[in-house]
C-alpha cells in the first residue's frame, strides 16, 4: 500500500495495515549504510553512529563527534507530525464543502468510521506500533471538539473554559500544549513549571508567563534560561534539546523548522535577561550530552503527575 498524500489517514492506514514496525525499522537504518561502517549499525536497536557536526560550547568552535540517532525517536516524531498533517487536512476539507455551501457532517462521519477502524488495529498493534492508538485518539478528540460540541456546550465552554484564548491575548509564537484531554493541559504545565523552577532553577518566569508561553498567550516579560555552559555563557544548545525533547515526548506540538527561532527569540532570554543571539547556529548543532541533560531528563519524565 502507498501513501496517498491527500487522503487526511492514509499514513495510519499504511502504518496498521499490518506490522510496519521492523519494516520501517530497517528502512530507517539502512537509509545511514553509505554514510558509517557497519559496525556502527544496530539494527535490532534501530540505532546508528555517525559522524556529525556539533558546537563545542567551551571551545566555541564547529566539531565533529559520533552521535546516535535511533529510529525509535524518528518514529515518535513522525507520527506527531503525521498526527498534525491529518488534522489540517480534515480541516481544510471541511473548510473546502462548507464554501461550496454543503454540509460536512457526512464527511465527519466518514472519517470518524474510518478512525474507529483505525483503533481497532492500533489496540491489536499496540505493542508492536506504540503511541499510535494516542494519535488516532487524539483526532477523535480534535473532531469532537471541533465540530460536534453541540452550541450551548460551546457557550458554556467560551464562558468558563481556562484554555479559552481572547483575541487580544493570542500569540503565535508560544507554544501549544499538547493533550488529549482539555482538563489535563493546565495541571501539566503548572508541573512542569515547578519542577524548572525548583532550586537550582533551569527556568526563571513568573508563573502567569511560564502558562501564556505554552498557551498560545503573549508573554510579558519571558522566560529566562538558567543552564549555564563551561564557558560560563548560557547555554543555547541546552535549550534547544529541552525543546526538542518536550516535542519529541509530545507534550508540546511540533512547529516548522523555520518558525523556532522566532518563537525562541520571543519567549526566552539568556542568563542576564538578555535577547538570545545567533540561535540559528545553535538550533543545528548537536550534542549528545548537553549540560544539565540528566536534570532535564528528571524533569521530562515527571512532568505527568
Amino acid at each position: 500500500m502507498e501513501i496517498d498524500n491527500h487522503h487526511p489517514l492514509s499514513y495510519f492506514e499504511y502504518l496498521l495495515e499490518f506490522n510496519r514496525y521492523n519494516e520501517l525499522k530497517e528502512t530507517f537504518v539502512n537509509s545511514f549504510k553509505n554514510y558509517t561502517s557497519p559496525e556502527n549499525i544496530n539494527l535490532d536497536k534501530g540505532e546508528v553512529k555517525l559522524w556529525e557536526p556539533y558546537y563545542d560550547e567551551l571551545k566555541g568552535i564547529q566539531e565533529e563527534k559520533f552521535i546516535t540517532r535511533t529510529f525509535q525517536r524518528t518514529y515518535e516524531i513522525t507520527l506527531t507530525v503525521e498526527s498534525q498533517k491529518a488534522q489540517k487536512a480534515i480541516e481544510d476539507t471541511v473548510n473546502s464543502i462548507l464554501r461550496n455551501g454543503k454540509d460536512a457532517n457526512e464527511y465527519l462521519k466518514f472519517i470518524k468510521e474510518q478512525l474507529s477502524k483505525l483503533l481497532i488495529r492500533s489496540t491489536i498493534y499496540s505493542r508492536e506500533l506504540p503511541n499510535v492508538k494516542a494519535s488516532i485518539l487524539h483526532l477523535f478528540e480534535f473532531i469532537d471538539e471541533k465540530y460536534f460540541v453541540k452550541s450551548s456546550d460551546k457557550s458554556k465552554r467560551t464562558t468558563n473554559n481556562q484554555n479559552e484564548i481572547p483575541r487580544d491575548n493570542y500569540s503565535q509564537y508560544s507554544f501549544k500544549w499538547d493533550a488529549l484531554n482539555e482538563d489535563d493541559i493546565l495541571p501539566s504545565i503548572e508541573q512542569l513549571y515547578k519542577l524548572v523552577t525548583a532550586k537550582p532553577a533551569i527556568i526563571e518566569a513568573s508563573k502567569e508567563d511560564f502558562i501564556a508561553a505554552f498557551t498560545k498567550r503573549k508573554v510579558i516579560f519571558g522566560l529566562k534560561w538558567k543552564v549555564i555552559s563551561k564557558n560560563k555563557k548560557t547555554s543555547k544548545i541546552s535549550l534547544f534539546y529541552f525543546i526538542y525533547s518536550l516535542i519529541e515526548q509530545g507534550y508540546i506540538e511540533s512547529v516548522p523548522s523555520e518558525e523556532l527561532n522566532k518563537i525562541v527569540k520571543y519567549l526566552f532570554r539568556d542568563n542576564d535577561g538578555e535577547a538570545f543571539k545567533n540561535i540559528g547556529q545553535s538550533k543545528y548543532s548537536i550534542s549528545e550530552n548537553p549540560t544539565q541533560k540528566k536534570r532535564m531528563d528528571i524533569i521530562l519524565n515527571n512532568i505527568i503527575i
